[in-house]
């Protein structure tokens, strides 16, 4: 299995930036909010990058080649 790491102190807002998230042939990204408040909408930059779907990786290093902050490592 492929090792992805994403450094939380380098990606700080991935809904903005996003381009991993678009370039990833396979989806193997995921966003989701850290906190969630009932009934009020969680602000961009409360999300966190995950790799949530590793299994899908085909490790074409696209994310990595992309991320403007090198956030994302990937260890076949």
């Amino acid at each position: 299995m492929v090792d992805i790491k994403i450094s939380r102190e380098k990606c700080k807002n991935p809904l903005e930036c996003a381009l991993c998230l678009r370039i990833c042939p396979t989806a193997v990204f995921y966003a989701y909010p850290q906190k969630f408040n009932m009934f009020e909408e969680t602000p961009s930059e409360e999300y966190v990058l995950t790799p949530r779907f590793k299994l899908l990786c085909t490790v074409c290093y696209e994310c990595v080649k992309v991320c403007p902050n090198n956030a994302i490592e990937i260890k076949p």
